[in-house]
């Protein structure tokens, strides 16, 4: 089995070629990628590694992917990555959390605690329970640095590993047994992967996603503060310019909502979610996938309460799902327990696509939804070889803009009056993807 192992976690990251069986394991090599240029090198030198060893990616047996915790937009260009490559050539992803590897590497047995450095007086928290090579998770954590004594004595664990030297001071002093150790590279990330790969505990590249912890710094900063502890994830890991330009088109449907509910409507859906702020209660489970004929009804529900969304009639709902249309249509929806909760639709022509539609039912806002909605379309279109994608957004509406920008939107122009009760300019916000796609075989 030939194995890629792909890890953006950290402020440096790396790749692993490795190949294995059933008793056996070897490392060809590892290649590291200097944090700030992973959009720009990742691919790059995942081509450049198959090739000085004379493999092509259809020689790829699977993948392993570091699922963090760690920087949002560095666990995205690596997701991203194995999710294009996977979706293609047909092959089985592995997740590996850096603090499962952490863990993995005190060669313990018994309650093992693993802390990262998370920032902001803030660690990232894993406790596992290892019996020889076996491992169970009983959860992971963001906590206050001041709390992880407590939460280390309370939960009945009395040994942490970490390669954080500040959180082995503070663990000493409080008669916790510490192991310093290296942080896990891309190597851990492919020896625990494959044995993941060949016992079958592996998930389709719809379910691949990363394990944040933390909310990104757009949603901290423009959305507000949370509790300690609410991102907390307890059991086993889970197992996704031409004439024609769409920057010269208008979309389907003028952007348009009622100029005597805008203001009310919006403060009143900001009275709601001040009171319903859980992120993703505790056993939920969240996830992005295909919209089908069936959401029609629901699609209509969220984006009539929108005050924000294209108001599109039930037929146009409906061509989205129509075959014709299939190829270079795009609708997404978001669910959690199997309640879809928002949507997003885009549209490609050629190698450009545009953010058509784009919602999220009012009492499920500022739980990063949007988020996750929007990081999926870009892994989806980068899948299908697409450049730039283009959207237009209400020039007040500070709170998309924001979520734009995170993901490295810039504004490329504005459409003057673009938009209906009440009159306002539409901002055009443009990305570029860092690299071209691209496929080795």
């Amino acid at each position: 089995m030939l194995l890629l192992a792909i890890d953006t976690s950290g402020p440096s990251g790396g790749i692993t070629l490795a190949e294995a069986g059933e008793d056996s394991f070897r490392i060809i090599e590892s290649a590291p990628i200097a944090g700030g240029t992973f959009s720009a090198q990742l691919i790059p030198t995942v081509a450049a590694l198959l090739s000085k060893h004379g493999f092509a990616a259809k020689d790829l047996a699977g993948f392993a992917a570091a699922s963090g915790p760690g920087s949002f937009t560095g666990l995205r260009v690596g997701l991203s990555a194995i999710k294009g490559l996977a979706e293609v050539l047909h092959k089985p992803i592995a997740v590996v959390s850096v603090l499962e590897a952490l863990a993995a590497s005190s060669q313990r047995n018994g309650k093992v605690a693993a802390a990262l450095d998370a920032g902001r007086k803030e660690i990232f928290l894993g406790l596992y329970n290892i019996v020889d090579d076996a491992m169970s998770l009983e959860r992971e954590e963001l906590i206050a640095q001041t709390n992880l004594p407590e939460k280390l004595h309370s939960a009945g664990y009395n040994s942490l590993v970490t390669s954080d030297p500040a959180i082995v001071q503070l663990a000493s002093s409080s008669s916790i047994n510490v192991q310093l150790a290296e942080r896990p590279s891309s190597q851990a990330i492919a020896r625990i992967g494959v044995g993941k790969l060949l016992s079958g505990e592996t998930i389709s590249v719809e379910a691949l996603d990363a394990n944040y912890l933390r909310r990104s710094d757009a949603e901290i900063f423009f959305k507000g503060p949370r509790g300690m502890g609410q991102f907390e994830r307890t059991g086993p890991f889970p197992v996704s310019a031409s004439s024609d330009s769409l920057a010269n088109r208008v979309p389907l449907g003028r952007r348009s909502s009622r100029s005597d509910e805008f203001t009310s409507r919006r403060n009143k859906l900001d009275g709601i979610e001040k009171h319903q702020m859980d992120p993703f209660p505790q056993g939920h489970r969240v996830r992005v996938r295909p919209a089908a004929i069936g959401d029609l009804q629901r699609l209509l529900e969220i984006a009539a309460h929108s005050v924000t969304a294209a108001q599109w009639s039930q037929t146009e709902y409906h061509k989205l799902f129509a075959p014709e249309t299939l190829q270079n249509r795009l609708a997404l929806a978001v669910e959690e327990d199997a309640q879809v909760l928002g949507f997003i639709v885009g549209r490609q022509i050629d190698q450009e696509w545009e953010i058509e539609n784009i919602a999220v039912t009012g009492a499920a806002r500022r739980r990063g939804l949007g988020t996750r909605l929007l990081g999926e379309f870009m892994d989806r279109v980068r899948s299908r070889g697409g450049r730039e994608i283009f959207l237009e957004v209400r020039e007040s509406n500070l709170a998309a803009r924001a979520l734009y920008e995170k993901w490295a939107f810039i504004e490329a122009g504005r459409r003057k009056q673009y938009y209906d009760d009440p009159p306002e300019d539409a901002l055009i916000f443009k990305f570029n993807f860092p690299y071209r796609h691209l496929i080795f075989y």
